[in-house]
């Protein structure tokens, strides 16, 4: 400030009483309308986060195309082969749900084969039950109708094949199915929210039910 702009608020003198009390009048309004707007873009950036959080299963969950294929279940106890068979290979008894493009549905107990990170498929070899029926979605839900196809090995007395059919309600959430009280991952051991699927899985899973069609008269 030069000396002539002192000498000017010198010979003013101090703020009327209605100016100075303009002034903290409008600094509170200033201070409100600062937090307001300071408390408005932080609710916002929460919002967005959320969406961000969430949209991914969001959309796997409005498009049904997801479903398609393979699930196995989770906590499969694996077994390792002998090392002087595949020093990498390990084997587990396994519940695996299938859902086909046409809306066919499978349930298979089976043994599942894999090497970890390289592939994983059912083993064609060991024993199976297989459950067939239709699958629909309603809603969020997954409604399924099944019945026991198949063994291959069959019980004494042997029972009366196809089985009663049976229905149950599946629920998905964040690419977890839940399903007779176990939960089932396209890509198995994968705690992500991006969506994999497992090729060798599918088609493993897809040859039980083609094989079951051909040997049916």
């Amino acid at each position: 400030m030069t000396a002539h702009q002192h000498e000017k608020a010198r010979k003013r003198g101090p703020p009327a009483p209605h100016d100075r009390l303009y002034v903290e009048q409008y600094g509170r309004y200033e201070s409100r309308r600062v937090g307001r707007y300071t408390c408005g873009a932080a609710m916002k950036k929460m919002f967005l986060l959320l969406v961000l959080i969430f949209l991914p299963s969001l959309a796997v969950r409005s498009d049904t195309n997801f479903l398609d294929g393979a699930w196995l279940q989770d906590d499969v106890k694996w077994v390792n082969a002998p090392p002087d068979i595949n020093p990498q290979l390990q084997s587990g008894s396994a519940a695996v749900l299938y859902f086909g493009k046409d809306q066919t549905f499978a349930l298979i107990y089976c043994t599942v084969g894999r090497e970890p990170k390289k592939y994983m498929t059912i083993s064609h070899g060991d024993p199976q039950n297989l459950f067939l029926g239709k699958w629909e979605t309603r809603g969020e839900n997954i409604l399924v109708e099944y019945r026991l196809v198949s063994r291959t090995i069959h019980t004494i007395p042997k029972e009366e094949l196809p089985g009663p059919i049976q229905h149950a309600t599946m629920k998905v959430s964040h690419n977890i199915l839940s399903f007779d009280r176990k939960t089932f991952r396209p890509t198995p051991g994968l705690n992500e929210r991006i969506f994999h699927r497992t090729p060798e899985l599918d088609k493993s899973a897809a040859e039980v039910l083609s094989g079951t069609e051909r040997s049916q008269p």
